[in-house]
């Protein structure tokens, strides 16, 4: 486009602005500041700065919309090298002057459409069948929704890197990228089913597997326990039969005496491991009883018992 052509867009845009001025006379600062960011980007498309001056004429018009504004977003992103937008613009700018009854921008915006469109690149997102009827499947463009509507239909997108990410509820996230090398081409993004999320416990239930494993390390203990109070009892008894034999006619002799006090010292370790051994097994068994049945252990607490003393081992999977 030439200067002159340039200028008179830029003419058609400010004349614009000063309609609404003159007919709304606007005096939000939503509208003044609209003003300034057409401004500037004017001033920065006369030195040939694109990229900078595009987004303030996009800001510009969501502050306060106008077809002038949108036929020169189309000739900034034009320049800027991203077809599709342009298209966009030209495209809302058309339906604006239409509606307006604005032959002039009508004229102008009818020109950018059809220069553009044999030029623009395409993307077709397209969902597999088998990912479509997943609940909840959303998908989304470079932050922007694709509705299940536009799926596998071929539309405008600007050169450059585009990320996708498809989400659904209860499944992974999906990311990809597709990369648009150059205008006029076609390209395909599939979109496979989404992968199941891991589980959740939800509330009440974290605890679950921690009170399994403890149902089954208590009961373990406690069958550890009755079985070094069974080992210690059969020791007592073992030494108060070798002291009574040290112990004739009840004159024992003193290693009677020492058996007698080994005997009695087994008999009260008895004692106790087997008291602690019966709560400590009833305490495992509750703890296994009203832990969630959703959750499965395949723990084992395997009792050890030798000649000098008794153990246990904890084994399986959890």
């Amino acid at each position: 486009m030439t200067a002159n052509k340039l200028a008179a867009l830029v003419l058609v845009a400010a004349t614009g602005f000063a309609t609404r001025a003159w007919a709304e006379q606007p005096s939000s600062s939503s509208s003044m500041l609209a003003q300034t960011l057409f401004d500037d980007a004017v001033k920065l498309m006369d030195q040939g700065r694109f990229a900078e001056a595009c987004p303030k004429l996009a800001e510009s018009q969501r502050l306060d919309p106008g077809g002038g504004t949108l036929l020169n977003l189309g000739f900034c992103r034009k320049n800027e090298g991203k077809l599709a937008s342009a298209w966009a613009a030209y495209d809302e700018a058309l339906s604006q002057a239409i509606k307006d009854g604005r032959k002039d921008r009508e004229a102008t915006a009818r020109a950018g459409v059809s220069e553009l469109e044999g030029k623009l690149a395409k993307l077709s997102v397209d969902v597999e069948p088998a990912a479509r009827s997943t609940a909840g499947l959303e998908v989304r463009l470079d932050g922007t929704p694709v509705r299940q509507a536009a799926w596998g239909v071929l539309s405008p997108i600007d050169r450059g890197e585009h990320a996708i990410i498809v989400t659904a509820p209860g499944k992974l996230e999906y990311r990809t990228e597709v990369n648009v090398q150059a205008d006029g081409t076609v390209q395909h993004v599939s979109i496979p089913p989404l992968k199941d999320a891991p589980v959740v416990p939800g509330p009440g239930e974290h605890h679950g597997p921690g009170q399994t494993i403890a149902g089954w390390v208590t009961g373990g203990v406690g069958l550890a326990l009755l079985a070094v109070g069974v080992t210690t009892g059969v020791l007592a008894i073992d030494y108060r039969q070798q002291s009574n034999a040290q112990c004739p006619s009840n004159q024992c002799t003193q290693k009677g005496v020492d058996l007698n006090e080994q005997a009695k010292s087994f008999a009260w370790a008895s004692n106790f491991t087997v008291g602690f051994g019966v709560a400590a097994v009833g305490a495992g068994v509750v703890l296994l009883l009203t832990a969630p049945k959703s959750i499965k252990t395949g723990a084992r607490v395997v009792p050890m018992v030798g000649r000098d003393g008794g153990g246990l081992a904890l084994s399986g999977s959890f």
